[in-house]
């Protein structure tokens, strides 16, 4: 049983408020991941459950041309950016992802922490956003097997096939299928 998905408003209208709600969150647990439990991997993680949500509520390819992300950049900027932090600590002569540590003074908020490894779990946070952003499109795009369809005599869309392109895709059918 396939076919467009079925507009739901209170539901995809919750998915708009969450929004901004579970970025806050996910910012939260990324800035609070050097001292405590957090960092890139939960943050970005986090960051991925709307746009979920969305997927699951209104269908990828909605949610893919309002949003326009492409996820395999997002990952490869992200690498180049743990790659990136990580050597800076060969650079400055220390061993590899050694985190250094500074307190900024920062006028009317006061001395702000601020750790090398933000920049390693910049790159974490994207890499993960972006692959679990990347495997749920693809899971929201996967067409059936020809074997699979030569079986059931059905197509994608639940529509019969002719026989002479059942036997077709019969005869490319190893055993076991």
């Amino acid at each position: 049983m396939s076919g467009p998905p079925i507009k739901l408003p209170v539901p995809a209208d919750l998915t708009q408020l969450m929004f901004p709600l579970t970025l806050t969150v996910s910012v939260f647990l990324f800035l609070r991941g050097h001292n405590a439990p957090g960092g890139g991997f939960i943050a970005g993680l986090v960051l991925a459950v709307p746009l979920l949500i969305q997927y699951v509520i209104q269908g990828a390819a909605s949610v893919e041309s309002r949003f326009g992300f492409d996820y395999i950049r997002c990952i490869g900027v992200g690498l180049m950016v743990a790659g990136i932090s990580g050597a800076a600590s060969i650079v400055l002569e220390v061993e590899f992802l050694t985190s250094g540590h500074v307190d900024l003074d920062v006028p009317l908020v006061g001395k702000v922490p601020l750790a090398s490894a933000i920049g390693f779990d910049t790159g974490v946070y994207l890499v993960v956003f972006g692959g679990a952003m990347l495997i749920l499109s693809m899971l929201g795009t996967i067409k059936p097997s020809r074997t699979l369809v030569a079986h059931l005599g059905r197509d994608g869309a639940g529509h019969p096939i002719h026989p002479h392109r059942r036997a077709a895709l019969m005869d490319t059918c190893t055993e076991g299928c």
